[in-house]
């Protein structure tokens, strides 16, 4: 059972924009955390971000983006769970 196409629609939005607002005020390792989410929940990453994120992710420690890759999964299955988020 998956979740309602709105809330679904409303939960990719919300990282998008955060994601966007994240790194537009260089805030890098908050904009990599909701990348990994988005990539979690299997949320399609717009290709114009895509080079940002990448720029970003070069500033971090492979150990870093692994824990927030991690988190990432956690954060997905964590709301898969409960059916909301």
């Amino acid at each position: 059972m998956g979740m309602p196409a709105e809330a679904h629609d409303e939960q990719q939005r919300y990282l998008l924009d955060g994601l966007s607002e994240s790194l537009a005020r260089g805030h890098y390792k908050v904009a990599l955390r909701r990348y990994f989410m988005l990539v979690a929940r299997e949320f399609g990453v717009p290709a114009d971000i895509q080079p940002e994120v990448e720029q970003a992710a070069s500033r971090c420690r492979p150990e870093e983006l692994q824990r927030m890759a991690d988190s990432g999964r956690a954060w997905a299955a964590m709301v898969s769970r409960r059916g909301s988020w």
